[in-house]
C-alpha cells in the first residue's frame, strides 16, 4: 500500500484505519513522519486513517507538545536533531542547497554580508567558502558556518561573539548594536522558522541577532525552505516588509 508522498504504509494499520486507538494512531503518525523527508499532509492522514481533519490536527498538536515532530502548516514534518551537527551532511538536503545556490548568485565582491543562525544558512556558507568571490567582509553568529567560512582566504571574517544559544547553534550578544553601528553592512542572509505575508518568526531566544542587523543592512534576504509558510512561532524577527526577498526552493 503506497500513499502518502510514496511511503509504504504498514498493511496492518492501513485496514484497521479508524479502529485504530488514540496511541496507536500517533504512534503510527510518527513513525511515518520519521520516515518522509518532505513531511506528512493533514489531509492525506486523514484520508488513510479514516477520521476528521480537527481529529489529526489535535494528535500533530500532542506530539509537538511531546517534542516527537514538528508542525507546519497543513501538515508535519520529523523533529530536528538538536544536537551539534559535524558534516555537512548531517543538517543539508537538496531544498537547502537549491535556496543556497540562488542566495550565492547574490553576492558581489568586495562587500560587506551577514550570514545569522540556522542550518539553510550554513549550507549557504558552505557554498560561499567555494566560490570565487573576492574581497568580502562577513559578519556571523553562526556556530555551523565559521568551519566553512574560515577556510577561504579571500575572506575577512569577523566572529559575533556572546552567548552559546544551544538550540540553534549560534551566539547572541545584547550589546551587538553597539560594534555594528560605525560599519556598512550590504546584505543579510537570515534563516527563519516560519513566515507569513507580514512576519518572520522563530522558535528560538536570541533572534534579535537578526532582528537588529536587519535594520543596518541595505539588503535583507530570509533563506527558509517552503514548508515553513504559514507557520508562526511566538518570537517575531522582523517584518516582512523590511524584506528584500524571502528565498525558498520554489521561487
Amino acid at each position: 500500500i503506497e500513499n502518502i508522498r510514496g511511503n509504504h504504509l504498514p498493511l496492518i494499520f492501513s485496514i484497521r484505519g479508524a479502529s485504530m486507538n488514540e496511541k496507536e494512531r500517533r504512534l503510527w503518525i510518527v513513525e511515518l513522519v520519521k520516515k518522509s523527508t518532505k513531511g506528512v499532509l493533514v489531509s492525506d492522514l486523514s484520508k488513510e486513517l479514516n477520521v476528521s481533519l480537527v481529529t489529526i490536527r489535535n494528535d500533530l498538536a500532542i506530539l509537538e507538545k511531546d517534542g516527537m515532530l514538528t508542525r507546519f502548516h497543513g501538515g508535519a514534518i520529523k523533529k530536528e536533531n538538536r544536537e551539534m551537527k559535524n558534516n555537512l551532511s548531517d543538517f543539508s538536503n537538496k531544498n537547502k542547497e537549491i535556496i543556497a545556490k540562488k542566495a550565492l548568485e547574490l553576492v558581489k565582491d568586495k562587500t560587506t554580508i551577514v550570514i545569522g543562525s540556522g542550518t539553510t544558512t550554513a549550507v549557504f556558507a558552505h557554498l560561499l567558502s567555494q566560490s570565487k568571490k573576492k574581497e568580502l567582509t562577513i559578519l556571523t553568529n553562526n556556530i555551523l558556518a565559521i568551519p566553512y567560512l574560515i577556510v577561504n582566504h579571500n575572506f575577512h571574517i569577523i566572529i559575533i561573539g556572546g552567548k552559546y544559544q544551544r538550540d540553534n547553534h549560534s551566539t547572541f550578544s545584547p550589546s551587538l548594536s553597539d560594534s555594528i553601528k560605525s560599519m556598512t553592512i550590504d546584505q543579510m542572509f537570515s534563516g527563519a522558522d516560519g513566515y507569513n505575508d507580514q512576519k518572520i518568526t522563530s522558535k528560538n531566544d536570541g533572534v534579535s541577532f537578526s532582528s537588529e542587523i536587519s535594520s543596518y543592512a541595505k539588503e535583507t534576504y530570509v533563506l527558509a525552505e517552503s514548508y515553513k509558510e504559514g507557520k508562526s512561532f511566538f518570537i517575531p524577527v522582523m517584518d516582512v516588509k523590511n524584506v528584500t526577498k524571502i528565498i525558498n526552493e520554489n521561487d
